[in-house]
């Protein structure tokens, strides 16, 4: 009987720490695609490269196994102080996880979680045009 429950109590554990450690992988992943969003966004601080910056980022992770470009579920906002070198700009990402282990997910509850990473950098160029 002790056996059983100190399993259950063990696997529990174990499938807890491998879900925060990929949900953890997931967070470093958007916060690099954020910060790159970032510096593109200040070497580019026009609005019209939103659209550019946001592909950018959605691009920016090349692993096979941590997929950020589907705009369905990893959203990118951007906000300014202006476009003018000294202002800033802002870059949120923020991607819904699916949790993996039905284990974990049972006990949180939920399937998902939302997962944001968010940069601010100076605009240090006037260049209009998008790359």
């Amino acid at each position: 009987m002790e056996v059983a429950i100190t399993m259950v109590i063990m696997l529990v554990l174990l499938l807890s720490t491998f879900e925060f450690g990929y949900a953890f992988l997931y967070y470093i992943t958007i916060k690099d695609a954020a910060e790159e969003g970032a510096i593109y966004g200040s070497l580019h601080p026009s609005s019209s490269c939103n659209t550019t910056l946001t592909s950018w980022v959605h691009n920016s992770s090349f692993s096979p196994v941590i997929n950020i470009s589907n705009p369905s579920i990893t959203t990118v906002a951007i906000s300014r102080t202006g476009t003018t070198p000294g202002n800033t700009i802002t870059v949120t990402v923020t991607h819904r996880y699916s949790i993996i282990t039905p284990l974990v997910s049972t006990v949180l509850g939920r399937n998902e979680i939302d997962l944001h990473a968010s940069v601010t950098n100076t605009i240090l160029t006037n260049v209009t045009t998008c790359n």
